[in-house]
């Protein structure tokens, strides 16, 4: 009789299990330290101050947030001791980031806007 319920309880999740997957992959997987370094328009390591929505606009699908950098580090393309990063959030996608912890970035520069984006 369980080993029944069991049975017809799977069955009626059915209805409720998405046709559609989402998933996302790195395209940088697999790639060597010193590889994304060169590639990289700015390597830093910092300490995350503060993290803030950014609102979206008709060229900005993805829901991002910009993560304000206090810079320990400077390796590559960065100047000053702070700078923010843009990157997405809220998809299968996002780094996992939390305020006060401290992260090794690599980041590259829009050409337009020339701000700092990662993910």
């Amino acid at each position: 009789m369980k080993r029944l319920f069991l049975i017809l309880l799977s069955f009626a999740w059915l209805p409720f299990i998405s046709l559609e997957v989402r998933g996302c992959s790195c395209y940088d997987y697999d790639v060597p330290v010193c590889a994304a370094y060169w590639n990289a328009d700015a390597v830093f390591a910092g300490q995350i101050l503060d993290i803030t929505p950014v609102a979206k606009t008709s060229n900005n699908q993805i829901p991002t947030v910009m993560l304000h950098f206090l810079i320990e580090q400077p390796f590559r393309g960065v100047a000053g001791d702070r700078v923010d990063v843009e990157t997405s959030h809220g998809t299968t996608c996002d780094m996992r980031v939390e305020k006060g912890k401290r992260y090794l970035i690599y980041a590259s520069r829009d050409k337009d806007s020339t701000q700092l984006f990662t993910g």
